[in-house]
């Protein structure tokens, strides 16, 4: 029986410990009738809590949260030199909570997930473990439970006088759920021990593939689970599970000066994107004439000019055919925007609206010439134009993304994007700046068109 104390991971503390020792905790809080609140949490749930402070609030109240990611499991070798021989992975755990309950007369309810792959579930417990009590299995509505249905959910958890209320709604979800059942409005007030345990209910009950052991001891799961359901998973895996490496980086050379880090961490990106780049490369050249990439003075930091990187959007010559566009300028200052541009070529206009036209300025970032968040480069002609009461907008580095872009860009007006850019020079800190990076990905990740 290992725990090794509780260590911060992004923004919630997880235990270092191994199986044994969450059976213990869960007989010890059975025998003294006691509430309590535990999981398994995957690396995704710990981003979504990084930038969701309700998410993370509520974690907090969890009385343990467990490694059920090798990644997390790696994360606390890399931060503070503890070094699990395993994972607590949900699957696993449930079965050895199942084998415990069947020892000592634990009486199991089951809540989530479709009928009948519950009812495979139960088939399957039942045969694995003979003796085991499973008083009580309830399927997923798949939607919020009205008061009604869940005080008639927690009526009956408490009648068949539950010791372990299993959850499988998927996370976060399931974590939400399961706190609102101990502490929301309408809860159990009897001692029972509640676990969201996610895939696990459709791992055991057969009616989802688990990737073989040498490949979860890889940490590779995610890549098996992926290709099994890519349209469900793909924005978990593709765009979370790197978000969760680059802000364990993040915490780890937090003592680094942040323009120092920023460059760093840039530069690594550029190189782990080049594979999309060279996609992004045939794409642009074999749809439209003209280079790939963009290039065009901005005004930086103090007002210095730069030469500022973009992939290729708009047809060849584009800046010289602005004029002849002028009548259909949205934006009310001194700045020429025009969201359905005219001028877009057949890809440019997705490659502008989701962002990836801006992934070549991850080298203006290296160069020193903008960083991650921060006010957006003007050109210079209508940087020359900005009131003088805005002026202090030029006093940091500019960003590839900003307050602006976040709070709707083309739906403010000038205005309102200047008043952003100086609310953001006025809070600016590297948690702010991670805040606004996160937000960003995740609206490209709810345009219509990825949904």
């Amino acid at each position: 029986m290992l725990h090794f104390g509780k260590f911060k991971i992004l923004r919630n503390s997880i235990d270092a410990c191994d199986y044994d020792y969450v059976l213990g905790e869960i007989q010890i809080n059975i025998k003294n009738k006691h509430r309590f609140l535990i999981s398994p949490v995957a690396s995704q749930t710990l981003v979504r809590a990084y930038f969701d402070d309700n998410l993370r609030k509520i974690l907090d109240k969890y009385d343990g949260l467990y490694p059920d990611s090798q990644w997390i499991r790696w994360s606390l070798g890399f931060l503070y030199g503890v070094k699990l021989a395993d994972r607590v992975y949900g699957p696993e755990l449930m079965s050895k909570i199942c084998s415990l309950a069947q020892k000592e007369g634990y009486r199991i309810f089951l809540y989530g997930t479709r009928g009948n792959t519950l009812k495979l579930l139960v088939k399957n417990l039942k045969q694995r473990y003979p003796k085991i009590k499973i008083i009580g299995a309830v399927a997923s509505k798949f939607r919020r439970l009205t008061k009604e249905e869940k005080r008639d959910l927690i009526g009956k958890i408490e009648k068949l006088k539950t010791d372990i209320l299993m959850i499988g709604l998927g996370s976060p979800l399931e974590q939400f759920f399961a706190y609102e059942l101990l502490y929301g409005e309408e809860k159990i007030k009897k001692p029972v021990v509640v676990i969201p345990f996610g895939a696990a209910f459709d791992f055991l009950a057969g009616a989802k593939p688990q990737a073989p052991r040498w490949i979860q001891d890889k940490g590779f799961e995610w890549l098996f689970r992926f290709f099994h359901e890519p349209k469900r998973l793909w924005k978990r895996y593709l765009l979370l599970g790197p978000l969760f490496l680059l802000l364990i980086f993040f915490q780890k050379i937090g003592s680094l000066s942040t323009n120092v880090f920023y460059r760093l961490t840039a530069l690594i990106l550029f190189f782990l994107l080049l594979p999309l780049f060279f996609i992004l490369y045939f794409f642009v050249i074999l749809t439209s004439k003209g280079p790939f990439i963009f290039r065009q003075k901005r005004i930086g930091k103090n007002r210095k000019i730069f030469i500022l990187y973009k992939i290729r959007t708009m047809v060849d010559g584009a800046e010289k055919k602005q004029s002849q566009y002028h009548y259909l300028n949205e934006a009310d200052g001194p700045v020429f925007k025009i969201r359905d541009d005219p001028r877009y070529t057949s890809v440019g206009k997705f490659l502008a609206h989701t962002g990836l036209d801006e992934l070549p300025q991850l080298i203006n970032i290296v160069r020193g010439e903008m960083s991650f968040v921060g006010p957006r480069p003007l050109p210079v002609k209508e940087a020359k134009k900005i009131p003088v009461k805005y002026a202090k907008r030029f006093s940091v580095l500019p960003g590839m993304t900003s307050f602006w872009i976040i709070r709707g860009n083309h739906k403010l007006s000038f205005e309102e994007w200047m008043k952003s850019d100086l609310e953001y020079i006025e809070k600016k800190s590297l948690f702010l700046d991670l805040k606004i990076i996160g937000i960003t990905i995740f609206q490209i990740m709810h345009l219509p068109w990825l949904s």
